[in-house]
């Protein structure tokens, strides 16, 4: 017996604002492309997932899903697979799902990778133009924009990013509204933040699903790659090209800088320089590592205003290179072994030079360099003891 086809789905993740997909209207004898979308308040009536489906014959039937002893995320996730089923069971090929605000693409991707009635094809970032610099620059939570997310705490800008890092598409909705240089603003920044990304701008805020899915390709995309999608961020490319050469250099005010130490950062400098750091810088992400902890690995990922330092394992052991290293270990260094500051820097007005010359200045001088690890070891380290002492 011949399995039935699974419904292509086009996943769309947004921050929030005022945008939206809408049913492609039925006319000229094309069917039009449904949209499932949802909406977690913080303080749900009558359920904890709003749904709204949209099949372009009429207005929006909304309702909502109850409640049940299972987390938010499979709440949404059942819920996408039961009506996509209905929605194939209907004759449907292809749909859109808008995911709750501040969702991004690895929240309900895994979940659905199980649902033989449907296929996730493609993964867009959904982009209120109107509110976007806005959204990066500041603090918010979704909590205090009365939305509910799986993350506790999660903050608009990082999802922002994470959804327009991940995404095959980026839609730029109501460009309308928005002058032609923040336009070329945000278009040069959505390139430098993913590359390889389709960028769409859309006049108005309500996107038509059809124009959805002509942007992910005349196949609705060829199966998106959640694990990896990871490699579309620019600030990856960044690194692993050592330079921030793959655009040309802007002339919109939306810089890229790459920064790059062997040497030892010390703790209680880089500390004090974390604001200088990010300056002006709307993402960063890297990893370094501290004089004071010479065997761990810290990862920097920052967003906005947000800045998250945290362990991210241990350095191998300079001694544990083969002997033929050149050849097997480019990365390796005779004294420093593996260990290597690294930093991705994409920015809006920052200065390049400003943060090179911050930055040079958390690293050892020659004098703390000379004092080795045991040296090292002592100096003074206000960052929270995250994993033991591979010498303690």
């Amino acid at each position: 017996m011949r399995q039935p086809i699974p419904l292509s789905v086009t996943l769309v993740c947004t921050a929030g604002g005022d945008v939206g997909v809408v049913a492609t209207p039925a006319g000229g004898g094309v069917r039009p492309v449904p949209v499932v979308s949802y909406r977690c308040p913080s303080h749900p009536v009558g359920g904890v997932v709003v749904r709204s489906l949209d099949v372009g014959d009429g207005p929006p039937y909304r309702s909502s899903v109850p409640a049940q002893d299972v987390s938010l995320v499979d709440v949404v996730a059942r819920d996408i697979a039961a009506s996509v089923a209905d929605l194939a069971a209907d004759g449907h090929a292809a749909a859109v799902v808008v995911a709750p605000p501040g969702y991004v693409p690895l929240d309900l991707i895994p979940g659905l990778a199980g649902c033989p009635a449907l296929s996730v094809v493609s993964s867009v970032a959904l982009v209120d133009a109107t509110t976007a610099f806005e959204d990066l620059d500041g603090c918010d939570s979704f909590a205090d924009r009365g939305l509910a997310v799986p993350r506790l705490g999660r903050m608009v800008p990082a999802a922002l990013v994470d959804q327009v890092e991940r995404a095959d598409v980026v839609v730029l909705a109501a460009t309308d509204e928005i002058d032609v240089c923040d336009m070329l603003q945000l278009d040069t920044l959505v390139r430098r933040l993913n590359p390889a990304a389709r960028p769409v701008t859309v006049v108005g805020r309500a996107t038509p699903a059809s124009d959805i899915l002509a942007s992910a390709g005349p196949d609705g995309g060829a199966g998106y790659d959640e694990i990896g999608s990871h490699r579309h961020a620019g600030w990856l490319r960044m690194l692993c090209a050592r330079t921030a050469d793959d655009l040309p250099a802007s002339e919109v005010g939306i810089t890229a800088t790459v920064l790059a130490a062997r040497r030892p950062l010390h703790p209680q400098r880089l500390h004090d320089c974390l604001d200088g750091l990010v300056a002006g810088v709307v993402r960063s992400r890297g990893w370094l590592w501290l004089a004071s902890r010479p065997d761990q690995r810290m990862a920097w990922d920052h967003a906005g205003r947000g800045l998250t330092l945290a362990p991210d394992g241990y350095w191998p052991a300079v001694d544990a290179a083969p002997a033929d290293h050149s050849a097997a270990c480019p990365g390796w260094d005779s004294y420093y072994g593996y260990r290597v500051q690294e930093l991705a820097l994409i920015g809006l007005h920052a200065d390049p030079a400003v943060l090179a010359g911050v930055f040079r200045s958390c690293l050892l001088t020659d004098v703390e360099l000379a004092l080795g690890e045991d040296g090292w070891r002592e100096l003074p380290d206000p960052f929270p003891a995250w994993l033991p002492d591979l010498n303690g």
